[in-house]
């Protein structure tokens, strides 16, 4: 199996190397290039691969990989758009080039761990598990599932859990292929919350706002709510790769309406 790998290595660096280069900046460039150049790639590898797109979303749509076809599922995940580059004149090299590094002999560009080179990983780690799978007959089916707009968030509509919600993907266990040597195990996971709070318009002048009769500061009342948050102690179930869980909460978007405003 090690030979095999080092084998394939030219190709998978030139692979990730055209990846980086085709821009998928999320909110900027649509995925759909990123894709089609992966559909390329599974049809040189023989892999089997579908693509799938929320409604009125064909210019970002999702590829899924295959590998066998038997009950027993595994899963990998990867998305294929990238963070922006901002001023691309700050770089020390072009962020979009996809070139190796004459010094360290890595590929350098936007996407080439965050998320491109995960991509490129499993999908080559899928071709090696089909020729295992054709060899030993085995009742297995493994996916990769390279989805859209995670960075708009890591909650879109459109990408893995359009996938998800549809029952396209599945496993009973499942590899997000991240960069980096630590291997994680689970997640603690996120809440999304949306709180409105309402004031009560009043004059800071009044009797009945320095009496607290009448009047109430929206902006105070929602900063106390997300202190209160912080420092909820929540009844979670301990887990040994989870002994603790320290909550943080992060405001996104904060608007204010006319109403919300004590005068």
């Amino acid at each position: 199996m090690t030979s095999k790998i080092s084998s394939l290595t030219s190709s998978m660096a030139s692979f990730l190397c055209d990846l980086i280069r085709i821009r998928s900046v999320c909110g900027i460039n649509a995925e759909r290039f990123v894709a089609q150049r992966i559909c390329v790639e599974c049809q040189s590898l023989k892999l089997k691969y579908d693509l799938i797109s929320a409604p009125n979303e064909e210019h970002r749509p999702n590829v899924i990989v295959t590998a066998g076809n038997g009950p027993s599922k595994f899963l990998f995940v990867g998305h294929m758009d990238t963070v922006n580059v901002e001023d691309e004149t700050q770089w020390s090299f072009p962020p979009f080039a996809g070139i190796i590094d004459d010094k360290t002999q890595r590929i350098i560009g936007r996407g080439s761990c965050d998320n491109k080179g995960g991509i490129v990983c499993a999908l080559y780690t899928l071709y090696l598990l089909q020729q295992l799978i054709d060899e030993q007959n085995l009742n297995v089916s493994i996916q990769l599932a390279c989805v859209v707009d995670e960075e708009s968030g890591a909650c879109s509509s459109i990408g893995v859990r359009y996938l998800l919600d549809r029952k396209l993907i599945s496993g009973s266990g499942a590899i997000y292929v991240y960069p980096g040597t630590n291997v994680t195990i689970g997640h603690r996971g996120l809440l999304r919350l949306a709180i409105d709070v309402k004031g009560e318009n009043v004059h800071t002048g009044s009797v009945e706002w320095n009496t607290k009769m009448k009047g109430a500061n929206a902006s105070t009342t929602l900063a106390r709510i997300l202190i209160a948050l912080e420092d909820y102690a929540w009844n979670n179930d301990k887990d040994p790769s989870f002994p603790n869980l320290t909550l943080i909460v992060t405001p996104g978007t904060i608007n204010f309406c006319l109403y919300s405003f004590v005068h």
